[in-house]
């Protein structure tokens, strides 16, 4: 059942990608509201791991980032990095006729008012190759990634991008002599697998458990958010 559903998928993604959503619908820019409420609780998430806004990194990687909204979470947290987003599905298109990368951009367009550098990318990570980031300090964020083959299915994807393992693998070739990665995931589940793929690339890991209380109500599903920092040296 999963491989049907996974090739069913495969075939509406790659229509969005080549025919439906490729065209804007909707003239101008989405009216972004003044306080995401996303950026209090991704604020929050980031807080847990960096006490402090911190200037340690250069470069903020958003790996699936979809429509952005929490941008200014990390504009905050990371006062002088520069930050690119990268969602896969960026075509994907709301009930007012905009994409996700119609809002995306709105709020990376947003964040560059303020003479800070930001940019969205409309593609698949693991497709991203060196760029001028190369030698800088990177810090790659996963916010919540599928890390395994339900949930992927169940927010529209094929199976092929439930593989965790080889997003930190494709980080660890984008930045090389050290890669910095913070995760978050849902429940201890997503944990675990979490763990696992973090293992299986050789990683060094901390862990921090966050449950309501600790998030102050901004988090409302019984089960906590794991984040996990980690590092690997070549």
């Amino acid at each position: 059942m999963d491989q049907f559903h996974s090739l069913l998928l495969s075939l509406q993604f790659k229509l969005r990608n080549r025919f439906l959503g490729r065209m804007p619908l909707r003239r101008g820019s989405p009216k972004l509201s003044s306080r995401s409420p996303d950026r209090a609780l991704y604020a929050a998430l980031l807080q847990s791991i960096f006490r402090e806004p911190t200037q340690q990194f250069e470069w903020i990687w958003d790996i699936g980032c979809r429509n952005w909204s929490y941008v200014e979470s990390l504009t905050e947290t990371f006062p002088n990095a520069k930050l690119i987003g990268v969602e896969l599905d960026g075509n994907r298109r709301y009930w007012n006729l905009y994409r996700r990368r119609d809002v995306a951009q709105a709020y990376a367009q947003k964040i560059r008012k303020t003479k800070r550098w930001a940019e969205c990318h409309f593609s698949d990570f693991r497709a991203m190759r060196v760029g001028e980031w190369s030698g800088k300090t990177n810090l790659f964020c996963f916010f919540f990634p599928f890390v395994s083959i339900r949930p992927c299915l169940k927010w529209g994807l094929p199976k092929e991008y439930a593989d965790f393992s080889e997003l930190l693998s494709h980080a660890k070739m984008l930045s090389p002599n050290l890669v910095n990665i913070i995760s978050f995931h849902q429940g201890p589940w997503e944990a675990e697998l979490a763990r696992k793929a973090y293992t299986q690339q050789r990683m060094k890991i901390r862990e921090i458990i966050l449950d309501q209380k600790s998030l102050n109500g901004l988090w409302v599903y019984p089960f906590a958010i794991h984040g996990i920092s980690a590092t690997s040296t070549f």
